[in-house]
């Protein structure tokens, strides 16, 4: 318990540790959404045409941008 609130102070007092941490929460969820992706294409449900990948690719990342303004809406 000690060290969890020992990292809650560090956390809320520096905007260094505050930001990194963030910012690998949002890798790790970029990196799902993509991973989701990959297997809808693996399943073939998904076509892996040229427009329907630019197309996922897109849906991806407006999933990811809508995501991302949510966690920091959270977080911050």
């Amino acid at each position: 318990q000690d060290s969890f609130d020992n990292f809650m102070i560090t956390y809320h007092t520096n905007l260094g540790i505050k930001y990194g941490c963030i910012g690998l929460i949002l890798i790790f969820q970029y990196h799902i959404f993509t991973g989701i992706r990959h297997i809808l294409m693996d399943f073939h449900i998904l076509n892996e045409t040229l427009s329907s990948s630019q197309k996922s690719a897109v849906i991806t990342l407006v999933l990811f941008v809508i995501n991302t303004l949510l966690t920091l809406w959270v977080m911050l």
